[in-house]
């Protein structure tokens, strides 16, 4: 609520006394407006990461994972050229529909931040046995250092010096997302080249419906 009085207060600062700042003031309330939304994102983040630390099977449904990806999609809002191509055959899911959503929002996102290419492709799979479902998010981004790779799931790691956009990463969605997939009962890996593309698999323990 304070972040949000300040970008409040900085706008109606701009909007009612445009006339008695110079150049540079604007520029300085322009500058309060974006740390307070970075820092606002910051905030959300954290809080998301340590209300991950318990999933229940309580909140599980049935859902097919096109309808859930397609939604996401829409949640993106994409606005460049972008391919993403859904799994090939549409599974009937049963397992934590909000935590896969959120696994799949900060992955998909991350795909087309972290992207230098003229247009963003990204393949979705999905696979199933008796236990487990296995996902998998590709993308033709900029790709992860070998030597990162391990540490990339570690809270408040960052590997980009900046993203598409030209903004920095604070180091917490892949972080939130393996504790989501842990408490899926799933396990999350990595593989990636440098400026060829990442594959990020992973698995969530299938639930019952009463």
């Amino acid at each position: 609520m304070p972040l949000a009085n300040i970008i409040l207060t900085a706008d109606l600062l701009k909007a009612k006394y445009k006339t008695h700042f110079d150049e540079q003031g604007m520029e300085y309330l322009n500058y309060l407006k974006q740390s307070s939304f970075k820092l606002s994102n910051y905030v959300q983040g954290i809080l998301e990461h340590y209300e991950s630390d318990v999933v229940s099977d309580i909140n599980h449904e049935e859902f097919d994972v096109h309808d859930l990806l397609e939604q996401i999609i829409d949640l993106l809002n994409i606005n460049y050229d972008c391919e993403i191509n859904l799994p090939e055959i549409n599974k009937v899911l049963h397992c934590n529909r909000a935590a896969l959503e959120q696994i799949f929002l900060n992955l998909i996102g991350n795909s087309l931040k972290y992207n230098e290419h003229e247009k963003i492709v990204i393949t979705v799979n999905c696979e199933e046995d008796e236990k487990f479902y296995y996902f998998s998010v590709k993308d033709n981004g900029i790709g992860i250092p070998r030597d990162k790779q391990e540490e990339i799931f570690n809270l408040f790691t960052v590997v980009a010096e900046k993203d598409r956009k030209g903004n920095r990463g604070n180091g917490i969605g892949l972080s939130t997302v393996k504790k989501l997939v842990d408490s899926l009962g799933g396990e999350i890996s990595v593989e990636s080249k440098v400026n060829e593309g990442t594959l990020i698999r992973f698995s969530v323990k299938r639930t019952a419906l009463c």
